[in-house]
């Protein structure tokens, strides 16, 4: 039963992260204000470390040594692309065309994550 929890909050997290960021990446794409403001830079923290912390409780309580999984490899590795094009996309991007390139790079890489979740094979198919 408390598997089951992790796993539902784990889930309600990747949704919440997927809307934040997309929330996130249309503010900046129509240069909003909003996203100067201090709750806005600060929950998508909360919201990823939860992610993070669910991701790897179950990945330890689930799978045990997690680390011999190759797609629990390339889900942490999604995860560490994901993050760092989605800093491009709201941050560090220097031109609107890198910035809009990096938000499609981090949805591609974020529903490959989920379909290897849901497939547990590194080439879904």
């Amino acid at each position: 039963m408390p598997g089951m929890i992790i796993k539902q909050l784990h889930v309600a997290f990747v949704i919440l992260t997927f809307i934040s960021f997309s929330v996130r990446s249309y503010w900046m794409y129509a240069g909003s204000k909003l996203l100067r403001n201090k709750v806005v830079r600060i929950v998508p923290h909360f919201i990823d470390f939860f992610l993070l912390s669910t991701g790897l409780i179950m990945a330890v309580s689930f799978y045990g040594a997690f680390y011999q999984r190759p797609w629990l490899l390339l889900k942490l590795l999604g995860v560490l692309i994901y993050i760092v094009l989605g800093s491009v996309a709201l941050k560090r991007g220097k031109t609107m065309k890198t910035r809009i390139a990096a938000v499609f790079g981090s949805w591609l890489v974020f529903f490959y994550i989920v379909i290897m979740a849901r497939t547990h094979a590194v080439i879904p198919y």
